[in-house]
């Protein structure tokens, strides 16, 4: 089978993780026995030159741009036998079947988030569009699924679970890191993340006499945007910060600490914790749907969600488990994902 899959997320994070866990995938397996068009940054894209041609196209996806390609890259992909992409959002004039990704439904759940009533509508077009012409939508959790059925009302078997994973730059990340006193945040700064809940407790954490220090994988100018510090227990002098940092730098960080807290209000999978007990690092998360669903049995506590007195008491109780021999459940691994998606493709797993 001739699969165009569609690169240009690659080196973005969300859907570019996913974009990037197929294509390490495929290039370890060699192709599975398929050749590849890659639509993509040729220059970000040579190392997996070895899968099949590459269609030179920088254009982002969700740009005017990136949804009207030339007419000789449109004619080259439908010359292939489908159409592969880790977004919801195809170009005009692809004919061939679509297989898509739906990671969440956060635009609907959480309307707040989006610029305005345009830009929802749009989304909502895309999302209905996908759900319409796609052969498949791959949804990242149960969770995800549940939502994408109550909000479209497509038929069930056109949506499937299909997991995500752990990137190789984890999985074989390598280094003996000192635990430090320390708990670690990645993740943007937006409500739904709940970092107004994290500083809440941790304000009362130090007051209460906790020693561990709180570092933010971001920058203080993006905190500054979404949390004011006016009347609150915590100041910004009291966090530490790590801006900007490389994957190395942050994966040494999350290795380093002795505890990532991860306390969102939403989310469509929550990839953090388990990059951070693959690293030796333990977790605090809460209690949402999603979050039982994923890490329900694993080596990890949960607090009531939005609910700071309670996080700060599980800071203040903190005792490290031991996680020397961690093995990430094999369900969650790009390398599953992509032989699910293509057996699927194949018309051998519907």
């Amino acid at each position: 089978m001739k699969i165009a899959l569609d690169c240009r997320y690659y080196g973005n994070s969300g859907i570019g993780r996913i974009n990037e866990g197929l294509l390490e995938s495929l290039l370890e397996e060699k192709g599975l026995d398929h050749e590849w068009v890659l639509i993509g940054n040729a220059k970000k894209l040579a190392k997996f030159s070895s899968l099949g041609a590459i269609l030179d196209e920088p254009s982002s996806p969700f740009s005017k741009k990136g949804l009207l390609l030339p007419k000789q890259t449109r004619k080259a992909i439908n010359a292939c036998d489908a159409f592969l992409s880790p977004g919801y959002i195809v170009p005009f004039g692809i004919k061939i079947p679509q297989y898509l990704f739906i990671c969440d439904c956060v635009f609907f759940d959480l309307k707040d988030i989006n610029n305005g009533f345009l830009d929802l509508k749009i989304k909502k077009y895309f999302y209905k569009k996908a759900l319409k012409k796609a052969k498949k939508v791959f949804t990242i959790s149960e969770f995800s699924k549940k939502r994408i059925l109550e909000l479209f009302h497509p038929k069930e078997e056109k949506v499937q679970v299909a997991y995500i994973g752990l990137s190789k730059s984890v999985t074989a990340f390598h280094g003996s890191f000192p635990k430090e006193n320390r708990f670690i945040f990645v993740g943007n700064f937006k409500s739904h993340k709940g970092i107004d809940v994290l500083l809440s407790a941790f304000g009362q954490y130090k007051n209460k006499g906790g020693k561990f220090d709180l570092m933010l994988a971001g920058s203080k100018e993006n905190l500054r945007t979404s949390f004011s510090f006016e009347g609150q227990a915590v100041k910004e002098s009291d966090l530490l910060f790590l801006e900007h940092p490389t994957d190395e730098e942050l994966l040494t960080a999350i290795a380093s600490s002795s505890c990532l807290i991860q306390p969102s209000r939403y989310e469509g999978f929550g990839l953090p914790p388990l990059e951070a007990m693959c690293l030796g690092t333990n977790a605090i998360l809460s209690d949402l749907d999603v979050f039982k669903e994923i890490y329900e049995g694993l080596p990890v506590d949960f607090f009531p969600c939005g609910d700071a007195d309670a996080l700060c008491q599980k800071m203040l109780d903190f005792v490290p488990k031991p996680l020397v021999g961690f093995q990430v459940p094999e369900k969650f691994s790009y390398r599953q994902m992509t032989l699910q998606i293509l057996r699927v493709m194949e018309g051998k797993d519907r």
